[in-house]
């Protein structure tokens, strides 16, 4: 067997490994493994009340993010969002999910970070921006625009429901029933007593009250524009190329086998 002959074979196994790491992505959950990461950073880290709970129903989400669940409010939703998806930043996409971004995420971190909401579910856990991106998601599906507000340290939802824009912090389990321009302008004593009725203790309520209120810091994007927008596409892109390109590596190789 020449040269050519030798890398064609190698060539076909590679690409038939690729194809198989994506077919394995149906059937591989990754649920487990990031709950377990997740709990053990949860005990490490000095957590406020109330931002943990222990009965998480995934597949109820899964439910409400296909829409199979009528009727639900902007609260009810959060609240959900909240309670089933673990808080923790170690979320990356695994190789059986994209080995694309996979081995860029090796060499550029932030690629190997998701904003795709159902793959967020599917693992568990999630990061604010994370979790907003599930609610955002389903208030679309539900018929509500959306969008992201950056804060200094955090990242909340505001939501346009048919009574008027209302903001939510899938992250803490906050919910205002009023814009972000209103809350903005709303007593401390009010956002406090909410906070309260979560199990926020005072601490925690100061931080929160200044990160929203450094209006310097803080950023409101477009309705339906992608925290990052550029990873998103790339994410976007990429789970269309991971299929693309074993196809076309196995075409090409069958015609240098026919050339040879």
């Amino acid at each position: 067997m020449n040269k050519n002959g030798i890398y064609n074979k190698y060539i076909y196994i590679l690409s038939f490994l690729l194809i198989g790491l994506n077919i394995s992505g149906y059937f591989i959950n990754p649920l487990n493994k990031y709950e377990n990461l997740a709990m053990n950073n949860y005990y490490d880290k000095n957590y406020p009340s109330g931002y943990l709970y222990d009965d998480i129903n995934i597949d109820y989400l899964k439910q409400i993010y296909n829409k199979e669940i009528p009727n639900l409010t902007v609260e009810a939703i959060n609240d959900e969002i909240f309670t089933s998806i673990r808080h923790s930043d170690l979320r990356k996409v695994e190789i059986y999910e994209n080995w694309l971004i996979f081995t860029l995420g090796k060499i550029y971190e932030p690629i190997s970070r998701t904003q795709n909401p159902y793959r967020i579910i599917n693992g568990g856990v999630g990061e604010c921006a994370e979790q907003v991106a599930i609610l955002n998601y389903i208030s679309n599906q539900y018929g509500w625009a959306s969008r992201f507000i950056g804060l200094n340290e955090h990242v909340i939802s505001e939501i346009k429901t048919e009574s008027g824009w209302v903001v939510a912090d899938p992250h803490y389990g906050v919910y205002f029933d009023m814009s972000f321009e209103e809350l903005q302008n709303t007593e401390k004593e009010d956002i406090f007593k909410i906070l309260n009725e979560k199990g926020y203790g005072i601490e925690f309520s100061d931080w929160y009250i200044r990160v929203m209120r450094t209006e310097e810091d803080n950023k409101i994007l477009e309705v339906g524009e992608a925290i990052s927008p550029r990873l998103d596409m790339f994410e976007k892109f990429s789970d269309i190329l991971k299929w693309i390109f074993p196809v076309l590596l196995l075409f090409l190789t069958q015609i240098s086998y026919r050339k040879s």
